[in-house]
């Protein structure tokens, strides 16, 4: 029976993450301070240990229960995406918040894509995790985690190296920023990136999303 209490209580508390009376809230933000939502955390609160995601918002919620006289949290970020954290916040406090910051990208490649890449050709193919994604995720959160590439102004991208910018394709079909920027990057399998295109002027390199059947 004790045991059973036991595991109630941390279940209860995991489901306080965004849904339960707010008491406390955590907010992650990445290094531009932009929300990032479905961020794992992995929290010790009062003996108890629960984890829970970030909303659509960036927000973790906490709820105390009665009898609670603690007032410290540790949350354990880790993630492949962005530097490991491990700190103490002040549970009772207001304005609680979390900064990731990128991997660092050391020869020409990102931590989290390490054991995703492949050389094919003249082209360079990304592997996509889809867990690695939140569900509001979009494909232009995609494109500019991977190395080599840059974005630029009105969500077009250009390839290290190169002087222009870059085509976008999709399955093999050309598309605009504004389409990119409303594909779901749990819908992407790979990325495959080419400096040099296809007997186009107005590009320098190719960018080819493809999508999972």
């Amino acid at each position: 029976m004790v045991k059973f209490y036991i595991a109630f209580v941390v279940f209860s508390f995991a489901l306080t993450c965004g849904y339960a009376q707010q008491r406390a809230a955590i907010k992650v933000v990445d290094s531009e301070g932009a929300s990032l939502a479905g961020v794992a955390l992995q929290l010790e609160f009062c003996g108890r240990k629960a984890q829970g995601l970030t909303d659509s918002q960036g927000l973790c919620l906490l709820q105390f229960t009665e009898g609670d006289t603690c007032r410290h949290v540790r949350v354990v970020v880790k993630s492949e995406l962005y530097q490991p954290v491990d700190t103490v916040l002040d549970g009772r406090g207001d304005g609680l918040q979390i900064r990731l910051l990128p991997v660092e990208i050391g020869a020409a490649r990102v931590k989290g894509y390490a054991q995703g890449v492949q050389e094919k050709g003249n082209a360079t193919v990304y592997q996509v995790k889809a867990e690695n994604y939140s569900p509001f995720a979009k494909a232009d959160k995609v494109l500019s985690k991977l190395p080599g590439l840059e974005k630029q102004d009105k969500g077009v991208y250009r390839i290290e190296g190169n002087r222009r910018t870059a085509k976008i394709m999709v399955d093999g079909v050309e598309v605009s920023p504004e389409e990119v920027s409303h594909l779901d990057a749990q819908d992407i399998e790979r990325v495959e990136t080419k400096s040099v295109g296809m007997n186009d002027d107005s590009y320098d390199g190719e960018i080819t999303i493809i999508l999972r059947r």
